[in-house]
C-alpha cells in the first residue's frame, strides 16, 4: 500500500531515513520502504524522546546520577541522559565541594544505609588529620548482582553504601562524642573489674566451708540466675570483700563450692575489707549499669 509518511522512520530496504511527506510502501508486519530508494539515502537517526524520569538512574553521557522527577532524553537501545549534562556536572561539583569526604561500606560487612544529617566517625582510611567526626551531606546506595562487589565474604550480591560528607561542627559531633566517651568508660571499667577479679583470686583466700554471705552485692555479671548456675558478683561485708563465681551448672564440680546461693552453690574468694577497693567496686558497678 502506497501512502504518505506522517512520521520519520527507517526504510527496510536501504536503511535510510524516511522523511515526513515521502511516498512510501507500507506493509503490516514488515514496515515501511521508499517507493524509490534514493541513491545516497540520508542515514536514519532515531530521535530521542524527552520525558520525566520516573526513578533514579545513571546518565549515559556524563555518568552522573539522574534523579527521579528530572527532565531527561531517552532513546531505546541507548538509555537516558540529562537534558543539560553541564548543569548536572556543576551541581555535582558543588555537592563535592560542600562534601569533600567520601565514605563507603558494604552490606556484606554489616554496613547499613547512610542518612543525610547523620554524624559518623571519620574512618582511618581517609587519613585526614584533625578530623574525628563527619556529617553526611549526600547518601547513595548501589546494588551489585554479581559476586565479589558487595564486599562480603561469600555473598553473591549486595549493596554498597556511600556517603559524601563534610567535617561535623562541634555541636553536631557532641552527642556521638559523648556516646563514644561512655562506651570507652565502660570498657575501662570492665578491664579494671577483670584485674580486681584476678587479684582477689591470686592473693585472696578460698576458705573451706558453706558460707552464707550477707552484704552489699555489686558488679553482678552473667545472664543466668544464681540458682541454676552461671554469673559472678562481689559482696562487700563489714570485714571482708568476696568475689563469687557461680558453680552450680551441669558439669561443674560442686565439691569446690563454699558459698550458698539457693542452688548447688558457688566458689568464693575473700580479702580483708579495704575502703579503697570497696569504693572502686561501687564506682565500677555504677559505670556498668549506665
Amino acid at each position: 500500500m502506497t501512502i504518505i509518511a506522517k512520521y520519520p522512520g527507517r526504510c527496510i530496504k536501504c536503511n535510510g531515513l524516511i522523511k515526513v511527506g515521502d511516498k512510501i510502501e507500507w506493509s503490516k508486519g514488515e514496515g515501511a520502504a521508499h517507493v524509490e530508494c534514493p541513491a545516497n539515502p540520508e542515514p536514519y537517526r532515531p530521535e530521542p524522546r524527552k520525558m520525566v524520569s520516573r526513578f533514579d538512574s545513571t546518565c549515559v553521557e556524563c555518568g552522573l546520577k539522574i534523579k527521579a522527577g528530572e527532565d531527561i532524553y531517552y532513546l531505546k537501545g541507548k538509555g537516558a541522559w540529562h537534558v543539560d549534562c553541564s548543569q548536572a556536572k556543576e551541581e555535582e561539583r558543588k555537592e563535592r565541594q560542600a562534601a569533600p569526604y567520601q565514605v563507603s561500606v558494604g552490606e556484606g560487612y554489616g554496613g547499613s544505609p547512610f542518612t543525610p544529617g547523620q554524624v559518623i566517625e571519620a574512618p582511618e582510611y581517609l587519613q585526614v588529620k584533625g578530623i574525628e567526626y563527619l556529617t553526611v551531606v549526600k547518601a547513595t546506595e548501589t546494588y551489585f548482582p554479581f559476586d565479589g562487589m558487595s564486599f562480603g565474604v561469600g555473598d553473591e550480591s549486595g549493596y554498597l553504601y556511600q556517603a559524601y560528607c563534610r567535617e561535623a561542627t562541634p555541636e553536631e559531633a557532641a552527642p556521638l562524642k559523648e556516646k563514644k566517651r561512655k562506651i570507652e568508660e565502660k570498657k575501662a571499667a570492665a578491664t579494671e573489674l577483670e584485674e580486681i577479679k584476678t587479684t582477689i583470686k591470686k592473693n585472696g583466700e578460698r576458705p573451706v566451708g558453706n558460707y552464707i554471705l550477707d552484704g552489699e552485692v555489686v558488679c553482678e555479671q552473667g545472664q543466668h540466675t544464681k540458682i541454676y548456675g552461671g554469673g559472678s558478683w562481689f559482696v562487700i561485708e563489714k570485714d571482708t570483700i568476696w568475689f563469687v563465681e557461680n558453680n552450680g551448672g551441669d558439669g561443674d564440680n560442686w565439691e569446690l563450692n563454699n558459698v550458698r546461693t539457693g542452688g548447688a552453690g558457688a566458689i568464693g574468694w575473700r580479702m580483708p575489707f579495704d575502703e579503697t577497693l570497696a569504693g572502686r567496686l561501687r564506682k565500677i558497678d555504677l559505670m556498668l549499669a549506665k
